[in-house]
């Protein structure tokens, strides 16, 4: 799945409803874009650790990165509040 197709998946779900996005779809629209950054990140991890050929290996490194860690350093990075990184 590539991160261009579920960041279109993202605007179109927000786009539902004219006006108004129902929230349903925008909580799906967040979750899409989430799940493309994540993807797009863990194959540029597996690409910078292994190399770009989709060995084994690349795919235990794509693997390894896990959503709270990966959270976690974002909301860090970001300057997030400590109350939505209790959240976490």
């Amino acid at each position: 799945m590539e991160s261009q197709d579920l960041i279109k998946t993202a605007r179109r779900l927000t786009k539902v409803n004219r006006g108004r996005p129902m929230q349903a779809s925008l909580r799906r629209a967040i979750s899409t874009a989430y799940y493309a950054v994540f993807h797009s990140l863990a194959r540029t991890a597996a690409d910078l650790i292994v190399g770009t050929d989709r060995n084994e290996a690349w795919h235990q490194a794509h693997r390894a990165l896990e959503h709270g860690s990966a959270r976690a350093i974002a909301l860090q990075s970001s300057g997030a509040s400590a109350a939505a990184r209790r959240m976490s």
